[in-house]
């Protein structure tokens, strides 16, 4: 009698487990493996001719900004053409030290 309560009670937490973890799955919020949100637009933005000669550049010199969330100058590329314009600042990577 006493084996038979205990199989019961274990059958019976077995069976809870399985039926929260059932409805677990199924009101649960779904998460899509593909992220659907748009990359946001990011603009070029170049420096000005004052801040080039703040900054010893040359006045025609084409240089792209890259600025802090105040507005700040972090970081500066001088271009030398169109095909090096960096159109997502996520791919930025740092120079090695054998690219001059």
């Amino acid at each position: 009698m006493k084996k038979k309560n205990i199989y019961f009670i274990a059958a019976a937490g077995l069976f809870l487990i399985i039926l929260l973890l059932g409805a677990y799955l199924i009101w649960a919020p779904k998460k899509s493996a593909l992220k659907t949100t748009a990359p946001s637009a990011y603009q070029p933005e170049f420096l000005t001719t004052a801040e080039k000669q703040s900054l010893g550049l040359p006045a025609d010199a084409k240089v792209q900004a890259f600025r802090d969330a105040k507005g700040g100058l972090e970081v500066y590329k001088i271009i030398k053409n169109d095909s090096q314009i960096v159109s997502d600042p996520s791919q930025i990577k740092p120079l090695s030290s054998r690219q001059k």
